[in-house]
């Protein structure tokens, strides 16, 4: 970016000297001294000017001075030239020194020089000696001057003369602002206020500006500086945009800015308060330079007007993007490896659900760049946190909510919990953004923990339930015989319907279509499918359904935390979309498995095991029972009615937050499964993901083909109304 220096140039001209003599050369007429005029350029600093003050001076061009226009009076009456019109005098050819007029031959005394100015060839003026005002006190030599003229005595009177570089001047006008150095740059606000009708306004506003080093502030640059909003002639209200000027040296500047909105008479009063604040560079500032002779504004909207600033300088986007999602998914990652498969698969869920819900509302009570789950962020002041300190404070705030959540949930997993904390808080540098950031991790912890106290137990109990051909029968192995772990006939989690959900409206939201008749031609198919293709070395099933039945014979929670782990990484997310990505996902799995349980229970439909196993006894003749069917699964059938697939409707929520979060169904990626060591499986989509997350359990003989169908159905449903209404963008 071409560096542009907003500077006064001022110039000393070397007045009055006789002409073509040198200082001690006597004159022919002792009655007469004769005045010459030799500009000098000289760099100027500028301190404490303004559009005022300014507004009369020439642009500064590169032009050769042709001649000067003066005005001399004595006593207070003209002698050479008059305001209305000045006298010319042509400097020498390729000299810097006027030529010599009889009209300069003037008598000795006391003389004032009223005005003057430098034009080049074209008559266009380049330079200009200012008359009074404030940049009086900025020249060395301002106007008026007292010249005193003595007979056949040569004598040398400086004057300096002043233009300004406009290169920087938007399509507003001139804009003029406080200089401290002769390198700054400039940045313009504009901005609209938009009433609840939409219609907008010019904004009245306010600016303050600190400079700002090493994630602290600085000096401050300017204070309340407000821009005009007033009636026009026309009779609209029209706004001025407001300028200043920022000091640029080597390297990278940063400034703090606030910006607050004013009470106006072209909308009426609001609330005054800071409406955008936040850390910019020099860069940023640079980036709204529109070639070498125009600069262009930020204009920000605020209120119902329903439009982005332009640019987003202040968008929280620019801090959290800056925020790596290493932290976060090195958390997902100690999860995984310490509850996967370890415990009930309602359980699993829940508990991915709160510890990523947790690291989600830890990261937008530092900056709110989404709604939160549990702890509440609208009164939170991002003031302060930059690209360059957040790692500081967001790293301490996901590790304490993670480590709290982990120990709470799943004690087993505490040392490795206390271990992974302690390590990320040593890689941090003590300081109060570290203290912080802990303070807020254990509050997101404490509050998601608060807001789920009163859910019912989860576990294992024994099912009484109906002994008719299509009702669940926990009859088969092992959940059938009792043991330490469960009851006979046990069932796990009933009640996980009872639950509240986490962000749909109830768990029969979606409840509609139930399961087929026994002696319907579609039951009697699935019946026929899962038989032939879900049974243990059933020879009909391919190749290719063995392989989808193992891969994805993870638990779902689990599956599409790694799932969502390797787009993150795949995608480039940042901390902030990571941790809302795999919160949005874990939510929605736990809220697909409160509607399916809810339905399950509802519906009561029995599993192929049993189903399979009574064939002959069901009342339907085109069913034939094997009662030593045993699915190909090797983890024993889920202890739960099969109609719908909890699975399924976990994974075409999944699916559907996907496609909403990345805006299309198509991807690219490599699918890896623990139960198929170096197997791996290519994902062109996430429809993909969800049909085969589904369809699984008909190949390993979990499900009836409609049970699935209608969880993946019930699923999608789900997910979009979750990704619509949860954890949004602020």
């Amino acid at each position: 970016m071409k560096r542009f220096m907003m500077y006064l140039v001022a110039v000393t001209a070397c007045l009055f000297i006789i002409t073509s003599c040198s200082k001690d050369e006597s004159i022919n007429n002792l009655e007469t001294a004769v005045l010459s005029f030799e500009p000098v350029l000289k760099d100027f600093h500028a301190k404490n000017t303004s559009k005022q003050a300014l507004g009369d001076l020439p642009e500064c061009s590169d032009d050769d001075p042709s001649y000067v226009m003066i005005v001399v009076s004595q006593n207070g009456t003209n002698v050479v030239g008059s305001t209305a019109s000045p006298f010319r005098v042509d400097l020498a050819p390729n000299q810097d020194f006027t030529v010599e007029v009889p009209e300069l031959e003037l008598s000795p005394g006391q003389y004032s020089l009223d005005y003057f100015a430098v034009h080049n060839v074209a008559g266009a003026l380049i330079w200009v000696a200012p008359n009074g005002g404030s940049l009086s006190g900025l020249l060395d030599h301002p106007l008026p001057i007292q010249i005193d003229l003595n007979a056949g005595v040569k004598k040398y009177v400086e004057v300096s003369v002043m233009c300004f570089d406009d290169r920087l001047v938007n399509e507003y006008g001139y804009l003029f602002f406080d200089l401290d150095t002769n390198e700054a740059i400039e940045f313009c606000f504009f901005g609209n206020y938009c009433d609840d009708s939409g219609r907008h306004f010019p904004a009245a506003f306010s600016v303050d500006i600190w400079s700002y080093s090493n994630g602290a502030l600085g000096s401050q640059l300017y204070s309340n500086l407000a821009n005009n909003v007033s009636l026009n002639n026309d009779g609209d209200y029209a706004g001025t945009p407001l300028c200043v000027a920022l000091p640029d040296a080597a390297g990278t500047d940063e400034y703090y800015v606030e910006i607050t909105l004013l009470n106006s008479d072209a909308y009426g009063n609001v609330t005054e308060e800071v409406i955008r604040s936040g850390v910019i560079s020099d860069d940023d500032v640079k980036a709204l330079f529109d070639g070498p002779n125009a600069l262009d504004y930020f204009h920000f909207r605020e209120g119902a007007c329903n439009v982005e600033d332009s640019p987003e300088l202040f968008d929280d986007n620019r801090v959290t993007e800056s925020y790596s999602n290493d932290v976060v998914i090195r958390w997902n990652e100690l999860i995984a490896a310490s509850i996967n498969q370890q415990i009930p698969q309602p359980m699993e869920v829940k508990i991915y659900a709160m510890i990523t819900l947790a690291m989600h509302d830890a990261l937008n009570n530092i900056v709110p760049k989404y709604e939160t789950y549990a702890l509440e962020n609208s009164e939170v002041d991002a003031t302060g946190i930059t690209d360059e300190n957040i790692p500081s404070i967001a790293d301490a705030a996901v590790s304490q909510a993670a480590r709290d959540m982990l120990v709470q949930l799943f004690p087993p997993a505490t040392a490795a919990a206390n271990d992974l904390l302690s390590q990320t808080l040593s890689e941090i540098e003590d300081s109060e953004l570290k203290t912080h950031g802990i303070e807020i991790g254990k509050a997101a912890a404490a509050a998601v923990l608060a807001k789920r106290a009163g859910d019912p137990i989860l576990g294992f109990v024994s099912y009484s339930g109906g002994t008719e051909p299509g009702d669940y029968q926990a009859n088969y192995p092992p959940f059938h015989t009792a043991t330490p772990a469960w009851p006979a006939n046990a069932v796990y989690g009933p009640n996980l319907g009872d639950l509240t959900p986490f962000g749909i409206q109830s768990s029969d939201q979606f409840m509609d279509e139930a399961p087929y008749p026994l002696n319907s031609a579609e039951y009697i198919a699935d019946y026929n499918e899962v038989k032939t293709i879900g049974c243990n070395n059933c020879p009909a099933r391919t190749a290719e359904q063995t392989e989808i039945g193992l891969f994805w014979l993870q638990t779902s929670s689990g599956m599409l935390n790694k799932i969502t782990r390797d787009l993150i990484v795949q995608k480039d997310l940042d901390g902030w979309e990571a941790a809302r990505l795999i919160a949005l996902i874990q939510m929605a799995t736990i809220d697909a498995y409160i509607a399916s349980f809810e339905e399950k229970f509802h519906f009561d439909f029995w599993r192929p095991i049993t189903a399979i196993r009574a064939g002959d006894s069901d009342g339907v003749d085109a069913t034939i029972g094997d009662e030593t069917w045993t699915p190909f699964s090797p983890v024993p059938t889920p202890p739960n009615p099969q109609f719908p697939s909890s699975h399924s409707y976990a994974a075409g929520a999944a699916a559907e937050i996907f496609k909403a979060f990345f805006g299309s169904d198509e991807i690219n990626l490599t699918v890896t499964s623990p139960f198929l060591p170096g197997v791996e499986r290519q994902m062109t989509s996430f429809s993909q993901i969800a049909h085969e997350k589904g369809i699984y359990g008909v190949y390993i003989g979990y499900d009836f083909r409609y049970g699935v169908e209608v969880g993946e159905e019930h699923g999608r449903e789900l997910g979009i109304y979750l990704y619509e209404n949860s954890l949004e963008e602020l």
